[in-house]
């Protein structure tokens, strides 16, 4: 009982920091928005002619962070193209190998245990896995290694 009380605090106090820490950074970001807001505001009542500089800023700095965001947008798209023929090859070649062990153990068990039957599916997975993975990274790339939105 006292273990489990102990172990219940420990994983209550990992959520309190957590917890803690989310609360820190929602704090510091409405903190951070209030501290823009307050400037432009002063700017804008010191000076009215300044008030096209502020705005004509306020615009080009929006423009510059949209187009730093459009930029890892596509960079994280291209990896994602890149890696997913490779992540369907690894897959298919687990579950080639996966699939001739089971239908080993199954062999086995169906026919008995002096038996060695069951061997020749898990030794044809491991010849068959490579030939299925190297047919489904091929599948999954496009074709001709064209972009996919030519």
């Amino acid at each position: 009982m006292g273990a489990d009380l102990g172990a219940l605090g420990f994983w209550l106090m990992i959520g309190m920091i957590i917890a803690a820490s989310i609360v820190k950074d929602g704090l510091k970001e409405r903190g951070k928005e209030h501290e823009t807001q307050a400037t432009l505001r002063a700017l804008l009542e010191k000076d009215g002619e300044s008030v096209t500089a502020v705005l004509t800023y306020l615009r080009e700095r929006d423009a510059a962070q949209a187009a730093v965001g459009a930029r890892i947008r596509a960079e994280s798209a291209a990896t994602r193209r890149r890696l997913k023929p490779v992540a369907m090859g690894t897959l298919a070649f687990i579950g080639v190998i996966v699939g001739g062990y089971l239908v080993g153990v199954s062999l086995h068990f169906a026919l008995g245990s002096d038996s060695r039957i069951p061997g020749i599916p898990l030794f044809g997975s491991f010849a068959a896995a490579p030939i299925v993975a190297w047919l489904v990274w091929r599948s999954g790339k496009q074709k001709n290694d064209a972009h996919p939105d030519a």
